[in-house]
């Protein structure tokens, strides 16, 4: 349904990013993370794992290897790998994000509590089963409630 939509608008402005900027550049490897996002959604961790890297290795070859940007990406492939049962390689990965993270003081609490609430997952052993939770949904979820405008009286 909508997450095939969604990344077949992805991969065209992957490809319109790529001719306009190059392969090297911010946006293509925001496309990439994007992608990343949709095969996730979708259940397919091999790929989400495959593009999340993608957008890792531009980012830290632009922004360095401390950018939230850079943590953003080890945290998608974190829970690609999570899903895939494959603890220590997902525990790898939030491990890097929060060490990342915890150098900026300007990181959400959602994107901080998305990592500890896994952390927890992998310590206390529950295994992940697509069809009865996706972590990124509640993720993004958290953050869609996290960055509501607050409306004063």
């Amino acid at each position: 349904g909508e997450f095939q939509k969604a990344l077949n608008i992805h991969e065209q402005a992957l490809d319109i990013r790529t001719r306009s900027f190059g392969k090297n550049h911010l946006e293509v490897a925001s496309s990439h993370y994007n992608l990343g996002t949709c095969y996730y959604s979708l259940g397919k961790c091999d790929s989400a794992i495959q593009h999340y890297t993608t957008a890792l290795e531009i980012r830290i070859s632009l922004a360095g290897k401390m950018h939230s940007c850079v943590a953003q990406c080890y945290s998608g492939i974190g829970d690609a790998y999570l899903l895939q049962d494959k603890i220590k390689d997902a525990a790898e990965n939030y491990k890097q994000a929060q060490f990342i993270y915890s150098k900026y003081y300007f990181a959400s609490t959602a994107e901080i509590e998305h990592i500890n609430q896994n952390m927890l997952i992998i310590k206390n052993g529950v295994k992940i089963e697509p069809s009865v939770s996706n972590i990124h949904n509640s993720f993004v979820s958290s953050h869609s409630i996290y960055f509501k405008p607050q409306i004063f009286l």
